[in-house]
């Protein structure tokens, strides 16, 4: 059932969706860390 389930083409898409999508807001946020990490040491 479960192997049905990721054969599933709607399943997959989402999955490849939410790890993609995951994948950009931790660049994202890894991205802010880092300038506000910068502009605290300039201050």
């Amino acid at each position: 059932e479960y192997l049905e389930f990721l054969k599933n083409p709607e399943f997959g898409g989402l999955y490849i969706n939410w790890y993609y999508g995951n994948k950009t807001v931790l660049i994202l946020y890894c991205l802010v860390l880092l300038c506000y990490n910068h502009i605290f040491v300039l201050q």
